[in-house]
């Protein structure tokens, strides 16, 4: 494994890119429709770079890790943009939602002949949403819907805010889904996102020893908590692999916290995930 210290985060909002001065975040991701968060502080910002940012709506992109890589791990449109005096630092703080304005404003006003299949009302609204469709199209197009749920025989009409029609129904044909990194993720609730399982061991900087959680639906395996080192590329739906005392497995990754400071002792991933 490639040595995890010596850390590192680029910071790019709008066209500027900023590296090598502190910064410290916290990116909380999870398989809701609701846009994941990001809140953000760079230090010390010359002050003609603070004085051309816009107060809201920049896009964002945090990238951090080690010496010899980065990686995403956050994209997103920022809420609100404060620069703020702290002693001797001035201290620029971004609150960012993934996909944000898409979420917000996007809209649709469509009538849909009777007899249409669910398959080609669920691609318009994908595509009303103005978002990177990531997965969603393949997804949809592989049917499988909930039993009885493939066609509207009376015609349907959609109308008003696109993630409200979306989250709707994908809920009725048994379908999640979400936005990460400014890209739409659809998800059968058994199945992970198509990537390589990333491994959660001591030796790839698991931090301690995983935990059970309470389920917070009945029925539902509990949730195992595992805290690493930081690892960017588990993003919620990720296959993770756990390898610990008396825990071996595959899981499926439903909520990712990371959180790091470049100039304190924080540069962690959790990981709250369940059984497959």
């Amino acid at each position: 494994m490639s040595a995890l210290y010596l850390r590192r985060a680029i910071v790019t909002i709008d066209s500027l890119r900023v590296e090598g001065l502190r910064v410290a975040f916290k990116a909380e991701k999870t398989l809701k429709p609701e846009p994941n968060t990001l809140d953000l502080k760079v230090y010390n910002l010359a002050k003609v770079s603070r004085a051309q940012m816009q107060s809201k709506g920049a896009k964002v992109i945090l990238e951090a890790g080690y010496q010899d890589h980065v990686e995403v791990v956050f994209q997103g449109d920022a809420r609100t943009i404060d620069h703020v005096r702290s002693g001797p630092d001035w201290i620029t703080h971004v609150q960012c939602g993934d996909g944000e304005r898409a979420y917000r404003n996007s809209r649709i006003n469509a009538s849909f002949a009777p007899g249409t299949k669910v398959q080609d009302v669920l691609r318009t609204l994908v595509k009303s949403l103005g978002l990177n469709q990531g997965n969603a199209l393949d997804e949809i197009g592989k049917g499988g819907f909930r039993e009885g749920f493939d066609q509207f025989l009376n015609g349907y009409a959609a109308s008003g805010n696109s993630a409200t029609e979306l989250t709707r129904l994908l809920e009725s044909a048994g379908l999640d889904w979400s936005i990460q990194d400014g890209a739409l993720q659809v998800l059968k609730v058994s199945e992970t996102a198509k990537n390589t399982a990333v491994l959660l061991s001591a030796a790839t900087g698991m931090v301690g020893s995983p935990e059970h959680g309470s389920p917070n639906k009945r029925g539902l395996a509990s949730v195992l908590k595992v805290k690493s080192l930081l690892q960017p590329s588990v993003r919620p739906g990720s296959l993770v692999q756990v390898e610990a005392v008396g825990i071996s497995g595959l899981f499926k990754a439903e909520k990712v916290t990371h959180q790091g400071d470049t100039a304190g002792p924080e540069m962690y991933t959790s990981v709250e995930a369940r059984p497959l």
